[in-house]
């Protein structure tokens, strides 16, 4: 540590080893005292598009078994992995040549499948990366796909109007199911494995028998194409979503329309139960996330922030969070029951630049500590520049950082630490005393990044 002029001055690399194992980290723009920011994890307060997390529309997002990882793809042709507890990326699997249309964990946590519009699905070791399997049948792009309960098989549903279904270890097709008309874009399994469902483009939902192969039911009802099936967690109700902008519920044994759920302005694009069965999520290109009560089925909440269509949704297994993938290549995560939004997971390196003025405007009623400065409780956290820029001649030194805020008001625990890192400083010229130039002026951008002790 040092003396500045301004207060006193901390390197990064001495700070966070001062920090120690009892360091914490605050919100940025404002969440629960206490919460982590790290790289690839941003906590978020309205839209905020900028932090990307593919470089271009998402499609489909996953959590595995145990919650510990999330899964997306995007049409990017990039399988990205992240970790939930600290929101880093652990890897981004071999580019696909073709558009990533689903993602899908095996039961056991130890595969993660991606199909893609090159036709072909690929199956992933989740502890290695390594690209363990390609299952290859399909003559156009694979749509969606859903382990069995059991992990022992592997259902897919592709362009070509047909659903497969794979023996995962075998790596061969069992069934083909072929009554759809038009391209497949949805299959789930039933909880016991016994059933599944099929939505497609011609507007049809189709129950098929997993061990006879034989259909059982065709349910119609949807005016445009089925977008979206998922059985409840008891197996008593599928639901489907469509093009038409509703979510329709169906009785899983009889296959009897139970009821018609109306609220979105665009395509339903994505519907998942939670895990108690007491919530239904849906997805719509209108932008929004809308959270229904599954046992009176009425409207719980409107989930709004992204600002491209939303196409996949995903609860954790326990219930506690809510994952989006949306056409605004960002990721975010609402904590459930409530519906607030916690953070979004996006890649650095598509982290557009910021404007440093924007970044630090602040509410009239904030407080300004040295980085490195233990917090009062309920003061709120804004980051000094760590280090500064050099000086060469004819020009003055400027320190450009972004901040960690949180609003006025906020309560933050006695102790915390404020912790900011300055990827980029720069200088701006000075009018020289020879010259009657008034000078240039440069707006700079920085990025930073957060990490934990």
């Amino acid at each position: 540590m040092k003396k500045e002029a301004s207060g006193y001055q901390l390197s990064r690399r001495g700070f966070l080893s001062a920090l120690g194992a009892g360091g914490a980290l605050v919100a940025l723009h404002g969440c629960a005292a206490g919460s982590r920011i790290v790289p690839g994890k941003i906590l978020i307060h309205g839209a905020m598009t900028e932090f990307k997390a593919h470089d271009k529309s998402i499609n489909s997002v996953a959590f595995n078994a145990d919650g510990k990882w999330i899964a997306s793809g995007a049409a990017d042709g990039l399988l990205r992995l992240w970790n939930f507890e600290n929101g880093k990326e652990r890897s981004a699997f071999s580019s696909h040549p073709g558009l990533i249309n689903s993602v899908a964990f095996s039961p056991d946590g130890r595969w993660v499948a991606a199909s893609v519009s090159d036709k072909m699905i690929r199956l992933y070791s989740l502890s290695s990366g390594r690209l363990l399997t390609v299952f290859e049948a399909h003559e156009g792009a694979v749509n969606s796909i859903a382990f069995s309960p059991d992990g022992r098989m592997l259902a897919s549903g592709a362009d070509d109007n047909t659903v497969r279904l794979w023996a995962v270890k075998g790596e061969e097709v069992i069934a083909v199911y072929g009554g759809h008309f038009r391209d497949i874009n949805s299959v789930a399994f039933s909880p016991d494995g016994g059933t599944l469902a099929s939505g497609s483009a011609d507007k049809d939902i189709r129950l098929w028998d997993t061990a006879s192969g034989q259909e059982k039911a065709i349910l119609r009802a949807h005016t445009h194409e089925v977008q979206c099936v998922a059985f409840s967690p008891d197996g008593k109700v599928l639901a489907s979503s469509s093009s038409d902008k509703t979510i329709r519920l169906w009785d899983a044994d009889t296959g009897t329309e139970m009821l018609t759920l109306e609220g979105h302005s665009g395509a339903v694009n994505s519907i998942a139960f939670s895990p108690d069965g007491k919530t239904l999520a849906s997805g719509s290109g209108d932008k929004t996330i809308r959270l229904w009560d599954a046992l009176r089925w009425v409207k719980k909440d409107i989930l709004e922030g992204h600002s491209g269509a939303v196409n996949s949704i995903a609860f954790s297994p326990d219930g506690n969070w809510l994952v989006s993938g949306s056409a605004d290549q960002t990721i975010r995560v609402w904590r459930m029951p409530e519906g607030e939004p916690v953070y979004a997971l996006f890649n650095p390196a598509l982290t557009e630049k910021t404007n440093a003025r924007e970044v630090r405007q602040m509410g009239a009623a904030t407080q300004t500590l040295p980085c490195g400065t233990p917090i009062p409780p309920g003061a709120t956290c804004i980051c000094d520049c760590i280090a500064t820029s050099r000086t060469y001649p004819g020009t003055e030194t400027v320190c450009i950082c972004d901040t960690i805020t949180v609003p006025a008001g906020a309560t933050l625990a006695s102790g915390m630490i404020c912790v900011c890192d300055t990827v980029r400083v720069g200088s701006y010229t000075k009018p020289s005393s020879r010259s009657r130039s008034r000078g240039s002026s440069r707006t700079y951008y920085t990025r930073s990044y957060w990490y934990p002790n």
